[in-house]
């Protein structure tokens, strides 16, 4: 978008042009380059809110990045609050955040772009072999009782280790004797 944006939508600036023009009343007015980075800009922020729901899942088969989505309600706060902070700046920063107003059609052009980083999650995934990362680990324990209720995010999350614990004990008793053997 960069390097070929100014052919893709028809933008006919020169790098000399600058961000804003300068009104008789005195007001500032966008020019075309102002809308080529703006889109740039949306798309970004697009792109990264929806790596952050493909982070979700990094196991090599776990390709339905939505599975369990609903549990964690801060996640999807920070994605929604993300995502009408972006539009905000779009729609409202104006010439501190370099940015002008977009049409619907092109937020909608930059949520299609972005929405593309699915399709490269499915295919990093199938086609990058996963030994190549096996030396990266990460320290994975649960939580204690104790640390989970200290935890600031406890209290805007569903609790994983509950709701696990409701499903063993509504287990027959069949498993609790296989636990013992």
């Amino acid at each position: 978008m960069l390097f070929a944006g100014k052919q893709i939508f028809g933008f006919t600036y020169t790098d000399s042009t600058a961000f804003y023009d300068i009104a008789a009343d005195g007001s500032n007015i966008p020019t075309e380059k102002t809308k080529h980075y703006t889109l740039i800009f949306n798309t970004f922020v697009f792109m990264q809110v929806f790596n952050e729901i493909n982070s979700r899942k990094l196991g090599a088969f776990e390709y339905n990045v939505f599975k369990g989505f609903f549990n964690n309600a801060l996640f999807i706060s920070v994605i929604l609050i993300t995502i009408v902070v972006q539009v905000a700046l779009v729609q409202y920063g104006g010439k501190p955040v370099r940015a002008c107003p977009l049409t619907y059609q092109e937020h909608a052009i930059c949520l299609c772009i972005g929405l593309l980083s699915f399709i490269q999650a499915v295919l990093v995934k199938a086609f990058l072999p996963v030994h190549w990362f096996n030396r990266f680990h990460m320290k994975e324990e649960e939580m204690t009782d104790a640390e989970e209720k200290q935890a600031f995010t406890s209290t805007f999350r569903k609790s994983f280790r509950a709701s696990h614990r409701k499903s063993n004990t509504s287990d027959s008793g069949a498993n609790k004797v296989t636990k013992r053997d």
